[in-house]
């Protein structure tokens, strides 16, 4: 008998690829050559995860100006045709896209993370004017399928945000300090002091070094950052 998981996922999992139209899927939301064509990070900030174009530790601005959290794991591109994936997962409910990013973002924290796995994945939490709105936080879902890969413990109510607020990316740089302001909220986690926080996709990268800013002020020691796509600057 299957789950009620399982029962949502066959729904919203396509028939044909959601890439190319392929039918040969195998239950999954894109077929092998899609799959295939993804395009992956090769170089990257450890810190902050911003795509470089040769191999080193950190970026200039991670140098210069560290995060608050201390690494990245951030398997893709923000572009085509992840952004496409992303879409399709936000506005058309394709849930088993989540399950296939947070798949990736699991096996790549696996084979490159240098040190123990967090005690606890936070999503990156909605506005629940928004979560009304789209019925779902698309965050919370990749990092339930990461919590399944890793058997990590899930916590989803440490973090609130407060306020609607605007697109990162939709805003000049001086403004997006200011536009995430008393955003958010975070409570203490009694016996954790190593966490993830996780996104969809991580543009400016504010967000997250607000939440993880809150997380290190409340005690946390160590605040890891893992998404499906990272864009550039």
């Amino acid at each position: 008998m299957k789950t009620v998981v399982q029962r949502i996922i066959d729904t919203t999992l396509p028939h044909h690829c959601l890439l190319c139209d392929s039918r040969h899927c195998q239950n999954q939301p894109i077929c092998q050559h899609c799959h295939a064509a993804l395009p992956v990070i090769k170089h990257a900030c450890q810190q902050c995860g911003i795509p470089l174009k040769r191999e080193q530790a950190r970026c200039g601005r991670c140098i210069k100006k560290p995060p608050y959290y201390s690494t990245s794991t951030i398997p893709y591109h923000y572009e085509h045709p992840i952004d496409r994936l992303i879409q399709a997962l936000k506005f058309d409910a394709k849930i088993g896209v989540a399950q296939l990013l947070g798949k990736q973002i699991a096996k790549q924290r696996l084979n490159h993370g240098s040190t123990p796995l967090p005690q606890c994945i936070i999503p990156v939490p909605l506005h629940r004017s928004r979560l009304r709105e789209r019925g779902f936080n698309q965050s919370l879902e990749i990092a339930r399928a990461i919590s399944e890969h890793l058997d990590i413990t899930l916590n989803y109510q440490s973090c609130q945000r407060n306020r609607p607020t605007a697109t990162q990316t939709s805003l000049p740089a001086a403004q997006r300090s200011a536009n995430l302001r008393n955003a958010f909220s975070a409570v203490s986690i009694e016996e954790v002091d190593h966490v993830a926080i996780v996104d969809d996709v991580v543009t400016t990268g504010h967000t997250a070094n607000e939440l993880a800013r809150l997380l290190r002020r409340g005690g946390i020691k160590i605040v890891e950052v893992w998404a499906a796509a990272r864009a550039g600057r």
